[in-house]
C-alpha cells in the first residue's frame, strides 16, 4: 500500500485505516465530478509533457542539433531527464541571454520539472489503475492487481486475493492538478520567448 500526498493529514489516516479494515467493499464508484477530476489530472499533465518536449525540441535547436525524432521517442522519465541535462548545460548567460531573461527560464524550467517530477506517479496511477472512493472520506484509492506495476510503484503485496493500491485525499489531488496546470501553461509561455532567443543568438553551443 502506499499513501500519496499529505501522509499525515486526517483524511488520509482515517481512509488508510477504513481501506485496510473493509478492503474493496468499504469504496464506492467515482461520481461525475470525480470523473471530471480525473480526466482533467491526466489531461494538465499531458499538456505540461507535452511542453516540456517542445522545449527540448528548442533546446537542441538553439545548439543546432536537432532531435525531433528522438524526442518524439523519449519517455516520460526520459524527458525530465533530457530536459534537466539541456538546462543544467548552459552555464554561464552572456550578456545577449541575460538579456532575454534565459537565467529566470531556466530556473523556472527546473522548479517545473522537480514538481512535475513529484506528480507523474499520481497521473500513471489514474491512467493505468482503477480508481475508486473511499466511504466516508474525501479520499481515492487506486487499486491494481498487475503485480509488475505495482511493484514499480514500491508495492509488493500482489496476488490472488491481494490488490495493491495506493492512498490519496481529494484535496491533495486538487492541490497537484493546480500546479500541474500552472507549470504546464508558465512551460507555454516560454516557447515564443526561447524561439526568439534562438532566432537572434544563432549559436550553437548554448549561452
Amino acid at each position: 500500500m502506499a499513501v500519496l500526498g499529505s501522509s499525515e493529514s486526517v483524511a488520509l489516516v482515517a481512509a488508510k485505516d477504513i481501506y485496510e479494515r473493509g478492503g474493496i467493499e468499504k469504496t464506492l464508484p467515482l461520481n461525475s465530478s470525480d470523473h471530471a477530476l480525473l480526466g482533467e489530472f491526466v489531461q494538465e499533465y499531458g499538456w505540461a509533457d507535452l511542453n516540456m518536449r517542445r522545449l527540448l525540441n528548442i533546446f537542441y535547436s538553439i545548439k543546432g542539433d536537432e532531435q525531433s525524432e528522438k524526442v518524439a521517442r523519449l519517455n516520460d522519465a526520459d524527458v525530465f531527464f533530457h530536459l534537466e541535462k539541456q538546462v543544467s548545460e548552459f552555464g554561464k548567460c552572456d550578456e545577449l541571454a541575460m538579456k532575454h531573461s534565459l537565467p529566470d527560464m531556466l530556473a523556472g524550467i527546473g522548479k517545473a520539472i522537480n514538481s512535475l517530477k513529484a506528480d507523474r506517479n499520481i497521473r500513471h496511477l489514474f491512467a493505468h489503475w482503477c480508481t475508486r472512493r473511499i466511504m466516508g472520506v474525501d479520499a481515492f484509492v487506486m487499486l491494481t492487481a498487475n503485480a509488475s506495476d505495482a511493484a514499480r510503484r514500491g508495492i509488493s503485496n500482489v496476488g490472488e486475493n491481494n490488490l495493491g493500491h495506493a492512498i490519496i485525499s481529494v484535496p491533495d489531488v486538487r492541490g497537484a492538478l493546480s500546479n500541474i496546470r500552472g507549470h504546464g501553461d508558465y512551460l507555454a509561455c516560454l516557447m515564443p520567448l526561447l524561439t526568439g532567443y534562438r532566432d537572434v543568438s544563432k549559436v550553437s553551443s548554448g549561452c
